[in-house]
C-alpha cells in the first residue's frame, strides 16, 4: 500500500496582499469613470444626429431661407431639450446654399460634452 505524501509549501507564492484590495477598487472605479464618459460621448453624438436632421426637416419645409433658419433652430432646440440636453449651449452652423425645392443644404450641430470629474 502506497503511502501518500504531503507537500507543503513555505514560499509566498499565488498570496495576494492587502494592498491589492485598494490597488483593485481605484482600477474599477478608473472603468466605470471611463465608460460613463464613453457613454456621455455616444448619448451627445445621438442627440445631436437628432437635432440636425430635425433642424432640416423644419427647413426644407419653409418658404423661405429666413423662415427655414429660424424654423430649423427652433426643432434642433426643442430635440435637444427632450433628450435632457437643454441646459447644454447648442451651436448650429447653418446652410449657406441657395435655398430652394431641390436642393442640397448641410447643416452642423454641435454641443459640448463635459467629462466627469472626481471631488
Amino acid at each position: 500500500m502506497k503511502r501518500l505524501r504531503r507537500i507543503r509549501r513555505c514560499d509566498e507564492r499565488g498570496q495576494a496582499g492587502i494592498e491589492t484590495i485598494p490597488f483593485g477598487i481605484l482600477v474599477f472605479v478608473a472603468g466605470v469613470l471611463l465608460v460613463v464618459n464613453v457613454w456621455s460621448v455616444i448619448d451627445a453624438r445621438m442627440t445631436v444626429d437628432s437635432a440636425a436632421r430635425d433642424y432640416l426637416r423644419a427647413y426644407t419645409g419653409a418658404a423661405h431661407a429666413n423662415d427655414g433658419r429660424a424654423a430649423g433652430a427652433t426643432a434642433a432646440h426643442e430635440t435637444v431639450a427632450a433628450r435632457g440636453r437643454g441646459s447644454e449651449p447648442l451651436v448650429i452652423t447653418v446652410p449657406r446654399e441657395v435655398f430652394g425645392p431641390c436642393r442640397p443644404a448641410t447643416v452642423t450641430v454641435a454641443l459640448e460634452v463635459a467629462a466627469v470629474r472626481i471631488p
